[in-house]
């Protein structure tokens, strides 16, 4: 996978720990939450690391990717690894949880 880059300028840094990629003096870089124990977001880690972060998702996880810039492909990984074989694609979910999902920055389209 092609990591992608924040298409915004970002002169302000956000509230939450932040990826930084593609920083200049006039932007702090990529808004997308850090993967920890990571620097970079889930967009911008490095193909071993995301597929290893992927793969030890588990029912229940909390999940933050505030700021991440996703592209199609991103998301059908993250929505696969959130899917639980055994019933039919639906995907994990803590029993009585409810999935939010909300975006903060838009969609990349590279």
């Amino acid at each position: 996978m092609t990591a992608t880059s924040s298409q915004e300028t970002f002169p302000r840094a956000p509230s939450w720990p932040y990826c930084g990629r593609d920083a200049a003096p006039d932007s702090v870089g990529c808004h997308g939450r850090s993967v920890e124990p990571h620097a970079a977001c889930l967009a911008h880690l490095t193909d071993a690391d995301r597929c290893t972060y992927l793969a030890l998702l588990q029912p229940g996880a909390d999940l933050d990717h505030r700021g991440t810039p996703f592209t199609a492909e991103l998301l059908s990984q993250l929505l696969a690894a959130l899917t639980n074989p055994a019933t039919n694609g639906r995907t994990w979910a803590t029993p009585g949880s409810t999935p939010r999902f909300s975006a903060t920055t838009p969609p990349s389209t590279r």
